[in-house]
């Protein structure tokens, strides 16, 4: 009986590597909530979830990496690229980059825009924040506090025409930002905010 039981008891741990290596394997390609059910199983089953955290630590860390790497690419029209130009370079401070005779493109505070000639998108003042109005769709871009600050106040000295004039929003509060709405020359509307702590972006 102590031969057989000592017989099971390798067994059982031969299942167990195997089962936990079978995992490892698997969380290559597992979503967050398959992750999060692989490890309730191996508590269930007492498997070494040794596997499961280094695995896991090392796909936040890949994510991270990426989405600091990435750029986001929007294009939309506008009527005139002279005057695209002068609005986006002049005013914005945006680097023109690769351009022909129907679309231009610019750096957008490190992302990439393209004004193609035509027709702008309709844009009205639908989108409740609180109790103000604000125009959709419309983009825009989150900057560091100091940056927006300077940036709104070389508008105002343009005397641009804001929709919402820069202010801050949701003070106090997790969200707490700074925000500006005003449209380019051909009515796209766009929304410059500001956050001193970037890592209160998508606090709750």
């Amino acid at each position: 009986m102590p031969g057989k039981a000592l017989q099971c008891s390798g067994l059982s741990k031969f299942i167990n590597k195997i089962t936990t290596f079978l995992i490892f394997l698997i969380l290559r390609y597992a979503t967050p909530t398959t992750h999060a059910r692989l490890r309730k199983t191996c508590r269930v089953h007492q498997c070494d979830t040794h596997f499961l955290s280094v695995q896991h630590s090392s796909k936040m860390q890949t994510n991270n990496q990426t989405a600091a790497q990435s750029r986001f690419h929007l294009a939309f029209h506008v009527t005139d690229l002279d005057t695209a130009r002068d609005f986006y370079g002049r005013m914005l401070g945006c680097a023109e980059g690769r351009a022909t005779e129907t679309w231009v493109d610019f750096d957008f505070f490190g992302h990439q825009i393209s004004l193609h000639l035509g027709t702008p998108f309709v844009s009205r003042q639908t989108g409740r924040v609180g109790d103000v109005m604000v125009p959709m769709p419309h983009f825009g871009v989150v900057l560091p506090m100091h940056d927006w600050q300077i940036l709104a106040k070389r508008l105002e000295s343009a005397t641009i025409d804001f929709v919402i004039r820069p202010g801050i929003r949701f003070p106090g509060e997790p969200g707490e930002q700074g925000t500006m709405f005003f449209n380019d020359p051909f009515g796209n509307p766009i929304e410059i905010k500001g956050f001193a702590e970037f890592e209160k972006l998508f606090a709750q």
